[in-house]
């Protein structure tokens, strides 16, 4: 890939381009760009045949057809032929979808179908419109199952896999979302691989939430787990310290870099899109599409649309949780009731930070009166002492307690109650512990899939 003055990290005054170009990479993906491919194909008339780009013409010839695709604007080219497919399709608006689905899994058919059409319709609204006219989902063998190329993905499934689990939709939104992050928002996966596949999992954990709440992934009875647990249990669940989002692809300590490039970004946009709101994220969201498609967008160009959309300066979101590899753990260490002269109460709620991780939060407490009272809290000190008056005594105060920084690592202890209704704080707690330890079980499980 040759970049010129002023693309990605070329200095705008440099007399000259430079060539950007790596070794093949056990953790890499792609890095090219843009381009036409006019490929042509003979197979044996009987074979299906799904491609990238449009059909410009197809004949027969002595049981053998011969067929012309065009792609514009694209990476690469990518194809796939078997007499065995059977052939689902769909016209979405401008798009002519189709599924090529292996004669086991002639049941599922439809779902890859609709999984395309759930993503076709949020990405639409919360980035932008998908330029091309084609979309084919091909269910794989295999390992090439899962995989990205232009208007041509893998999804696959598993023979009788149940509505209750839903990776078959997962890995169809995930590899669609690779339409805009890589395929239109052509970032540098050797060198910042969370912009397209951390990016790609956010929005891809939001659409699965939106569009089938409550255990969006696995939704077994009292068993649940949605995309935007499963991300978070992904970044928290083993030394969340490590790795940088902003890391080239080899410099990556063994195990890191599927953490750093798909949880963890997925955690820390998700805990963004808490922290300012869901239409400054998808105002900032589509600012980003609508700047940088069909180019080559850069981490810092990311967080410039981000502070141009919010006329914020996020140095201080951006240097810890992309940049750096600062951990959230905010927690409540204690309170104290005073009784005043006069009969009411002088409360001293005692929080702490726990982890070098900064992060602005809202406390909240509750008096024996259910009246409510909250202070904001900075985060910056390790320890702070934060004061209320009221006519009765507090029993419960709950830091972040709509549950907004994805990025805490620990939410139990976020909140304390105290006499007389701290008799079911133990088994709270220990009611939570478990349900993460079998959320924690069914991710591992879903892997397997």
């Amino acid at each position: 890939m040759y970049e010129i003055p002023g693309q990605r990290y070329v200095p705008k005054d440099a007399l000259k381009g430079a060539w950007n170009a790596h070794q093949f990479h056990e953790n890499s993906e792609f890095y090219a760009d843009f381009g036409t491919y006019d490929v042509t194909m003979t197979v044996p008339e009987d074979y299906v045949v799904g491609a990238s780009g449009l059909i410009e013409s197809e004949s027969n010839s002595d049981g053998q057809k011969t067929v012309r695709y065009l792609a514009d604007d694209v990476h690469d080219f990518a194809w796939t032929a078997s007499q065995d497919y059977l052939v689902f399709e769909q016209q979405w608006q401008h798009v002519a979808i189709r599924a090529l689905v292996r004669p086991a899994h002639k049941g599922q058919g439809q779902r890859h179908i609709d999984a395309a059409v759930t993503a076709l319709e949020r990405y639409a609204d919360w980035v932008g419109e998908y330029p091309y006219t084609t979309l084919t989902v091909v269910d794989a063998i295999g390992g090439a199952n899962g995989m990205e190329y232009p208007t041509l993905i893998t999804s696959g499934t598993a023979y009788a896999l149940p509505q209750s689990a839903r990776f078959l939709e997962l890995v169809t939104i995930h590899e669609f979302g690779h339409q805009y992050f890589y395929g239109l928002l052509a970032s540098n996966e050797f060198e910042e691989a969370w912009l397209d596949e951390g990016m790609n999992s956010y929005i891809e954990s939001r659409i699965m939430d939106d569009a089938y709440p409550g255990g969006s992934v696995i939704d077994f009875g009292p068993f649940e787990l949605g995309d935007i647990e499963m991300q978070r249990l992904g970044y928290v669940k083993d030394n969340p310290s490590k790795g940088a989002l902003f890391t080239s692809s080899w410099e990556y300590s063994m195990g890191d870099y599927g953490k750093a490039s798909y949880p963890k970004p997925a955690t820390v946009m998700n805990t963004l899109e808490r922290y300012w709101g869901w239409e400054m994220q998808r105002e900032f969201l589509r600012t980003y599409y609508d700047t940088w498609r069909f180019r080559h967008p850069t981490t810092r160009d990311l967080q410039d649309v981000a502070e141009s959309v919010s006329e914020q300066d996020l140095d201080w979101f951006f240097g810890q949780f992309v940049y750096g590899t600062a951990v959230v753990d905010q927690e409540v260490v204690s309170i104290l009731n005073t009784r005043q002269d006069d009969d009411t109460f002088r409360t001293r709620v005692r929080v702490r930070r726990n982890e070098d991780g900064v992060f602005p939060t809202t406390l909240q407490v509750r008096t024996a009166t259910d009246s409510t009272f909250t202070a904001q809290w900075d985060g910056v000190d390790q320890w702070k002492d934060i004061s209320f008056s009221s006519p009765s005594r507090v029993v419960e105060a709950w830091l972040d307690p709509d549950r907004a920084i994805l990025l805490d690592i620990n939410h139990l202890n976020n909140r304390m109650v105290i006499a007389p209704e701290a008799d079911n704080q133990f088994a709270r707690k220990a009611q939570l512990r478990a349900a993460s330890f079998f959320q924690t079980v069914l991710f591992v499980l879903g892997g397997l899939f």
